[in-house]
């Protein structure tokens, strides 16, 4: 396995799954371990840590929210204004 980045974990997990060798509860033994390696979501205030501590790994991106589920909209919606506000009057929008 190589662990360089995400594009080189791709690869090598689809080298496995195409890979005779390797036995269907081989496979399966390793698709769990890769679930332990995984680090826990960590959520912050972005005034909080260093901006080089912001980027998501999986998706590559430098800058990440998500949003939550149906259950919780009302929050959601709140951070969709507060980012639209910011996106169109920049960092000082309050």
């Amino acid at each position: 396995m190589d662990f360089t980045n995400l594009k080189s974990i791709n690869e090598s997990i689809a080298a496995l799954k195409n890979d005779p060798k390797v036995t269907f509860e081989q496979k399966l033994f390793l698709k769990r371990q890769m679930y332990l390696v995984l680090e826990q979501a960590l959520y912050f205030v972005a005034d909080t840590l260093p901006s080089e501590e912001w980027r998501h790994f999986a998706l590559n991106f430098d800058i990440y929210t998500h949003f939550t589920s149906p259950i919780r909209r009302y929050p959601d919606l709140l951070v969709h204004r507060v980012m639209h506000e910011i996106l169109l009057h920049g960092t000082d929008a309050t």
